[in-house]
């Protein structure tokens, strides 16, 4: 028996590493690549909830090997994108926010040389046309904030827009909830920085006076400079306003209290993220949403100065991790 066993042992390791090669590219062959590009940064809290949601779906489904890239709100980590897209030969990439988006869309992300890439992107809000019901839901979140905000006052509420936000539907559907809410709204096209002969405090301390509004909301690109990271330009766009008035300072986008918002609504991150994650698993476009979640976020100074405002908002800041406290 020991003789036979010598005589088949080589071919018993052949065989063996045979089906074990079998195995590896029957996996590789039924597995698919995901790419993640976030246009925030790791350590956010932000990024830390979206990638809760998805990390729900991809640990059912094994199958897809996912990896996350974060462009950190600047323009440079962009360029970088098309070595990371041949790197990985992702067969679907998921664009979590609207720079990210812009990214893959340029040249640098367009291809990535071995074949071109399934992309998934989640408008917000919904685009009223192609989910009305999202749509709505979003716009009522907003609706009853301004409310909340309002208290039976007369409110008055500034919106700054970039020029190249002309039809972007963030701030419309942002205006269209203060209008149904009664408040006053007056919409402003951020000038350009190249076209601000007395910087930009002065600028926005007479338009601002001028005006004199209770409440600013200011959309996502507003006082975007370009060649330079949205991080920088919008701290510096929120530190000014909060030199020139004393209104609340309002965002749609959850990160933007770091840069100094008082108050933030955002679809939630993690439903934003789990409906991403399945559309990639199932390789299909993106289910309709029954109930559409909305995160709210907001400043400790924000909540202190505001007591009648209900506290619910507060509780769930605090709840998902997007109540920034006063250092």
């Amino acid at each position: 028996m020991t003789n036979i066993w010598r005589r088949f042992e080589p071919w018993a390791w052949v065989g063996l590493l045979a089906l074990l090669a079998w195995a590896t590219i029957l996996v590789n062959t039924q597995s698919r690549r995901v790419l993640i590009l976030h246009e925030g940064k790791a350590d956010s809290a932000y990024s830390k909830a979206f990638n809760a949601g998805a990390k729900e779906i991809f640990q059912a489904h094994p199958q897809l090997k996912v990896r996350h890239q974060y462009l950190g709100f600047s323009q440079d980590s962009c360029r970088s994108i098309q070595s990371q897209l041949r790197a990985f030969d992702p067969d679907t990439v998921i664009s979590e926010g609207s720079q990210a988006l812009d990214c893959l869309r340029s040249p640098a992300g367009t291809t990535h040389g071995k074949g071109q890439y399934r992309l998934l992107n989640m408008p917000s809000p919904p685009l009223r046309d192609e989910n009305p019901q999202a749509y709505e839901s979003h716009v009522n979140a907003w609706q009853r904030t301004f409310t909340d905000l309002a208290q039976g006052a007369t409110q008055k509420l500034l919106i700054f827009k970039a020029a190249q936000e002309s039809n972007n539907f963030i701030w419309q559907a942002v205006a269209q909830a203060a209008l149904v809410a009664g408040l006053d709204i007056d919409i402003q096209e951020f000038p350009s920085r190249q076209s601000l002969p007395l910087g930009l405090q002065a600028t926005l301390s007479t338009l601002v006076q001028s005006i004199e509004p209770t409440l600013i909301y200011v959309s996502d690109l507003a006082g975007q400079v370009p060649d330079q990271d949205l991080n920088s330009t919008q701290n510096e766009l929120f530190k000014a306003l909060h030199s020139t008035s004393e209104a609340a300072l309002l965002s749609s986008r959850l990160d933007s209290l770091q840069w100094g918002s008082d108050l933030a609504l955002q679809q939630a991150p993690e439903q934003r993220a789990s409906m991403l994650a399945l559309a990639a698993w199932e390789q299909s476009t993106l289910a309709q949403i029954d109930t559409y979640e909305m995160a709210v976020g907001m400043r400790e100074e924000f909540a202190t100065s505001h007591p009648l405002f209900p506290k619910f908002y507060e509780r769930n800041a605090r709840a998902a991790g997007f109540f920034l406290s006063t250092p």
